[in-house]
């Protein structure tokens, strides 16, 4: 799952404590593999990916977003294996 909102550092310690530090991806280097599709045709700009391991981690995530109304402006994808995120 893809997050792009205009991300705080607050937003960050949220996802930290929902889903441990294995779980926020926020590393340049790891996010140059991640902001690529499969093909490498077409590259993102996210500055974070969110890993979730659970239903309840997903809907935290995703109620935190939508709290904040950043649905509108963050992308999700939950195909991980054809994106790479």
């Amino acid at each position: 799952m893809c997050v792009e909102p205009q991300l705080t550092e607050e937003d960050i310690a949220f996802f930290r404590s929902v889903l441990t530090d294995a779980g926020v991806e926020t590393s340049p280097d790891a996010l140059d593999a991640l902001n690529v599709d499969w093909l490498r045709k077409y590259r993102g700009q996210a500055r974070i990916a969110l890993k979730p391991k659970t239903t309840a981690e997903v809907s935290a995530v995703l109620r935190y977003c939508n709290d904040r109304r950043y649905t509108r402006r963050a992308a999700t994808d939950d195909s991980h294996d054809a994106t790479g995120c």
